[in-house]
């Protein structure tokens, strides 16, 4: 869908057994809270694939009609 609003588009389901941007986005922000609290006077490396960072991509710049490609 190229016409979609950034709400609309985070929260498309592409494949019914894909996770939309937006349940992506969800784990991704509980999981770095949780790193926060366990490390937080520490360094922390994180690693992701290339779909977790597509969905913050579209968090922070989203531009309808503009699609990210980011390989793994």
């Amino acid at each position: 869908p190229q016409s979609l609003n950034q709400q609309a588009f985070l929260n498309h389901k592409w494949h019914p057994d894909i996770e939309s941007y937006s349940e992506v986005l969800t784990r991704f922000f509980a999981f770095i809270q949780t790193l926060f609290d366990k490390y937080r006077d520490r360094n922390v490396f994180v690693a992701s694939h290339a779909g977790v960072l597509r969905a913050l991509l579209y968090h922070l710049y989203f531009q309808e009609n503009m699609r990210w490609q980011i390989p793994n």
